[in-house]
């Protein structure tokens, strides 16, 4: 009777050790520790999201983004992205100074960034804005949205589609890294005064948003992307 006993304990405990390996996981020793630098956010949901945003970004939004250098080095996901020619020599020099960088993690960091800083511009969101942007790119957003303010008008921006973005130019000044990135979305903009009349936008009308954005990073612990510039796409 014992020995079925000890048989029973041995057999549970095997079975515990299973389901703790699946929870937790193996480790290959090419781990790393996150630390303070790239993409750091945290944002709430909204409490009424508009439908189909694009690739569940209320879901993603209620996480931390997190692209670190430290992140994705040794990852098992892609790090390889569309690039441009012209950008390739600029790729290959921020490479060789950051052997962290992968394209493909950097594009999937600046596509999540993209959405935040539209959805916070448009639900006048500094403390976001101020987070993810340069002093002088979110002074321009600062004073639109205090603009805005004053005359009692709300915007509204819900971002149907956002296109796979593509590495347009790279460089490397020193140790700051620039990277231009095309976005290329489909939005709804609607902008309403206080009595909730329509001013400006249709929202009824899809509009075609071709951009570029300036990304910028200093090489080293404890750095992180900015938005450093925004353009009209030709």
């Amino acid at each position: 009777m014992i020995a079925i006993d000890l048989i029973a304990f041995a057999l549970i405990a095997l079975f515990l050790l299973f389901r703790l390996y699946q929870i937790l996981g193996s480790r290959n020793g090419q781990e790393r520790p996150p630390e303070q630098s790239g993409w750091h956010h945290h944002i709430t949901r909204s409490p009424n999201p508009p439908p189909q945003r694009a690739d569940a970004m209320d879901e993603r939004a209620e996480q931390v983004i997190d692209i670190t250098p430290q992140s994705y080095a040794g990852s098992n996901g892609p790090t390889s992205a569309p690039v441009t020619p012209s950008a390739l020599s600029g790729i290959a020099k921020i490479k060789a100074a950051d052997t962290t960088f992968a394209e493909g993690h950097f594009l999937r960091g600046a596509r999540a960034a993209f959405e935040l800083i539209v959805k916070a511009y448009s639900q006048e969101d500094k403390k976001t804005l101020r987070e993810l942007c340069d002093p002088a790119v979110y002074g321009v957003y600062e004073k639109f949205i205090t603009e805005r303010s004053a005359r009692g008008e709300n915007m509204d921006t819900t971002l149907v589609r956002v296109r796979d973005p593509e590495i347009a130019a790279a460089e490397l000044l020193g140790n700051e890294i620039r990277i231009d990135v095309a976005f290329a979305s489909e939005q709804i903009n609607v902008t309403r005064d206080a009595d909730g009349k329509v001013v400006d936008g249709d929202p009824d009308r899809i509009f075609d948003v071709a951009e570029v954005w300036t990304f910028r990073r200093t090489i080293g612990s404890g750095s992180r992307w900015y938005l450093a510039a925004t353009r009209t796409s030709a």
